[in-house]
């Protein structure tokens, strides 16, 4: 999939709504095809490197006074919930893995929720955490599992075990 049309941070004066105040200042994080989908642990990382040096930036402007806030097109807000680990659980037959556009939906899911709240999906009444999966040629692929209360081992050496 290609990435985001727009991905970065911002700096902004907070006021008594939530992500609403004017803009200090953006930055936007360049992401190569190449890179893309990048997995939540790598993209936090970025993130957050990249709001570090932008706030160091920003800040001997602003105290200057030389920054105006730019006031927010709340138009283009978009809104979501909390996450929370339910929000990673998957409808997987690990014995007839997706194809086609649901493989690529449940890959970015993957890829979106690695470290927090990470996915899973249950199978005999156990839950199993998904740890890295591919997508090759439009097909789902489980690289790592966790068994509950087991060791990481590959999907491969865990699919046996499971009948």
């Amino acid at each position: 999939p290609p990435p985001p049309a727009s991905i970065g941070v911002s700096i902004m004066l907070m006021d008594e709504e939530m992500d609403h105040g004017p803009i200090l200042a953006q930055n936007p994080l360049p992401i190569a095809d190449e890179n893309w989908p990048i997995d939540g642990h790598r993209l936090d990382e970025a993130l957050a490197n990249l709001g570090g040096a932008l706030l160091s930036d920003t800040i001997e402007g602003w105290v200057a006074g030389e920054i105006t806030p730019a006031p927010q097109d709340h138009t283009k807000a978009t809104y979501t919930t909390k996450m929370s680990r339910e929000n990673g659980e998957l409808e997987i037959n690990p014995f007839d893995l997706p194809v086609g556009e649901e493989a690529r939906g449940m890959y970015r899911k993957i890829q979106g929720y690695a470290g927090f709240p990470g996915t899973f999906f249950f199978y005999n009444d156990s839950r199993i955490k998904i740890n890295k999966a591919e997508l090759i040629d439009n097909q789902l692929r489980l690289v790592t599992v966790t068994p509950e209360g087991k060791n990481a081992c590959s999907f491969d050496q865990w699919l046996p075990n499971s009948n």
